[in-house]
């Protein structure tokens, strides 16, 4: 799941200083707004991630020995 998001981020970061490099200002824009959309799914995945973690007593258990 976080894969795609997060490679989403790298992609439009890029693509938004490429953009910026050539003076090309609504393509860096929409860049930064894609990177981020996806910099948002990658936060949402990470606190669904944290929340399935947190409430699993398997995984508490194991984090205090």
């Amino acid at each position: 799941h976080l894969d795609g998001p997060h490679a989403k981020v790298h992609q439009c970061g890029r693509a938004a200083l490429e953009h910026l490099s050539k003076k090309q200002f609504e393509k860096a824009r929409n860049a930064l707004i894609g990177m981020e959309e996806a910099s948002r799914q990658v936060n949402d995945l990470l606190g669904q991630m944290a929340n399935e973690i947190g409430s699993n007593p398997t995984n508490n258990n194991e984090n205090k020995k």
